[in-house]
């Protein structure tokens, strides 16, 4: 074994590339005349304890390699197969590596022996980048956090250092070449480490509420404090660095809720209110008619139950559908009265004295405010000049089946 080191060392120093097939033919020819396998065990002595170096293709070959026997014996394979005698890490930079992994990694357990070190530090740089692979792939792709360009150089920085991980020598060499980049690096992404363990729930939450909030801003255009505290949460969202803002975003959120409330119960109330009209204009008409009729009793109950259901309702877009809702089936209910009782008035029996002609009763549509003049930001004469004539356009046609319009 030593005899093969040394001709391979002394190649090395020549600069002389030696194949495995030039080594199994010098040791097979004479003065040697070993055996091939002999001579295969031997280069595999020397691999395993990492004295020499196999390459295949440019790639190096590992002792554990499945074609390993291929690579020492086939002789398809021994031309390819490149061997080198291994520089010995010098001892001033396996103590430099030591020195440095350990306050790198905050451990104590770092090996010393060369290719322990080599393996310990291949190791622990692939779990980071893994680890920094895995923030760019799942959470900074589904999402917009900050601090993405740190997590890709901490990313690059760690991909161009394991570049040499098949060079022992050159390896540990980089790695305290940008020692101090890796240090920089690792004190920028604290925050962005705290960030995920602790702070992206609380983040998360207050961007979805925010868009909730702005798929309904119309509602607040003149609400001052809802229009405050909506520009705070999102001006926290938008920081290049949160970090120290995102504990005011749960109190923000709170207080925002606690404003919407109050206009979704206004709404609520108003809308109660506005069935409570119904039901009584219904009831009070039904008294006109002469019987209970099955359509006129299911649109009554209908809406009673409508009362209850609204206060399930939780957007201020919910509340304003069902406003249309009411005011429909109010308007229909209504309509449906009417003509049964108009029905009712011509199968009536003659009276046997002459009496006065019959004057039917005007028919009025009944609208609510709501329906007619919806809820709605105008910004221009434009818009006040469009949104006064589709006023006027919807009583025109109201009118134009109708005696008259009640706005209620």
């Amino acid at each position: 074994m030593e005899e093969v080191g040394t001709f391979l060392e002394t190649r090395k120093k020549l600069n002389q590339p030696t194949s495995m097939g030039e080594i199994q033919k010098r040791y097979q020819d004479k003065p040697y005349g070993w055996k091939q396998i002999d001579i295969a065990a031997v280069v595999a002595r020397l691999l395993v304890g990492h004295q020499i170096e196999l390459k295949y293709g440019g790639q190096k070959i590992s002792p554990t390699d499945r074609k390993i026997v291929d690579y020492l014996r086939n002789p398809k394979d021994v031309d390819k197969v490149q061997v080198s005698r291994r520089i010995a890490v010098s001892e001033d930079l396996k103590r430099k590596s030591v020195k440095f992994l350990r306050d790198y990694l905050n451990r104590q357990d770092v090996p010393e022996t060369e290719q322990e070190l080599v393996d310990f530090t291949i190791e622990q740089l692939e779990l980071l980048k893994n680890h920094y692979q895995d923030l760019l792939n799942n959470e900074y792709r589904a999402n917009i956090y900050p601090d993405k360009e740190l997590v890709e150089e901490a990313d690059e920085l760690l991909s161009e250092i394991l570049s040499r991980k098949n060079d022992n020598d050159a390896l540990l060499s980089i790695l305290i070449k940008k020692q101090d980049d890796l240090l920089d690096s690792q004190e920028d992404l604290e925050v962005v480490e705290d960030f995920f363990k602790s702070q992206k729930s609380v983040f998360d939450n207050a961007r979805k509420y925010l868009l909730d909030l702005n798929r309904e801003k119309d509602y607040f255009f003149d609400n001052d404090q809802m229009k405050q505290l909506m520009d705070g949460i999102n001006s926290i969202l938008k920081m290049d660095h949160p970090y120290n803002q995102i504990k005011k975003l749960p109190e923000l959120v709170q207080e925002a809720k606690g404003e919407y409330s109050k206009l979704l119960n206004e709404k609520l109330d108003n809308l109660e209110a506005q069935i409570d009209r119904g039901i009584s204009e219904i009831e009070t008409k039904m008294q006109e008619m002469k019987g209970p009729n099955s359509s006129v009793s299911e649109g009554l109950s209908f809406l009673k139950q409508k009362k209850e259901a609204v206060k399930k309702n939780e957007t201020l877009t919910q509340m304003d559908a069902a406003v249309t809702q009411v005011s429909n089936l109010v308007n229909n209910t209504l309509a449906t009265i009417q003509r049964v009782i108009e029905a009712q008035n011509k199968t009536k029996t003659p009276p046997i004295k002459p009496v006065k002609p019959y004057v039917p009763p005007k028919k009025v549509e009944h609208i609510y405010r709501g329906v007619l003049c919806p809820a709605k930001t105008v910004t221009s004469e434009e818009d006040v000049n469009n949104y006064v004539e589709n006023i006027r356009k919807e009583l025109l046609r109201l009118l134009s089946n109708n005696d008259g319009v009640k706005i209620e």
